[in-house]
């Protein structure tokens, strides 16, 4: 019998840009009780959730994504607004935005990454890709209209970076929170 392995493909982020947003948490936490903050160790990009697969489906997601990092070039990554799903107002997550220049180039990859995947099996997400790294998720309906004004009053700095790789990451659930531990690091095509 196979094991399971539950794992997504995602961009990491630079150390100081997880020190930056450890410190906009830390002013929001007092605002927003009712939300399980995200360890901002475990930040990343999701580009696709691979869920649980057994070894073999894993060891050819492994293989299959060289493709997907040969056909992309590096770029670069904005961190900008922050938001809520589905919407700020009654939000379920709370995130920061992500946008990439040239603009489509991540748009291309994840949808690279998710075609490949399809190849071996592993469907295709039916909505729509929307760059973000989630900071948190609303535990129980609070009024958030402080957090709210905080934000507008305090918006998170746009801060760019240079995206060179992604990773594919496994998730080990605990009862302390997900363990992530790095499968492999796919670097990006650089022009010759």
């Amino acid at each position: 019998m196979s094991r399971l392995i539950r794992s997504f493909v995602a961009v990491e982020l630079p150390e100081t840009l997880r020190y930056q947003i450890r410190g906009y948490i830390h002013s929001l936490k007092p605002l927003a009780k009712n939300v399980r903050w995200v360890s901002p160790d475990n930040l990343h990009l999701t580009l696709k959730f691979i869920g649980e697969r057994s070894t073999e489906t894993t060891e050819q997601a492994l293989e299959a994504l060289h493709r997907a990092a040969s056909v992309t070039h590096p770029f670069q990554l904005s961190i900008e607004r922050f938001g809520g799903f589905p919407n700020l107002r009654r939000p379920k997550v709370l995130w920061l935005g992500a946008a990439s220049q040239p603009e489509p180039t991540l748009n291309r990859l994840q949808s690279t990454i998710e075609d490949i995947l399809s190849e071996i099996g592993i469907e295709a997400d039916t909505k729509p890709f929307r760059p973000h790294l989630t900071l948190g998720r609303v535990r129980f309906k609070e009024d958030l209209s402080q957090l709210q004004n905080f934000v507008e009053l305090h918006p998170f700095p746009v801060v760019r970076f240079s995206v060179n790789d992604f990773v594919l990451i496994r998730s080990i659930l605990k009862t302390t929170g997900a363990e992530y531990r790095v499968l492999q690091k796919y670097s990006l095509q650089t022009s010759k």
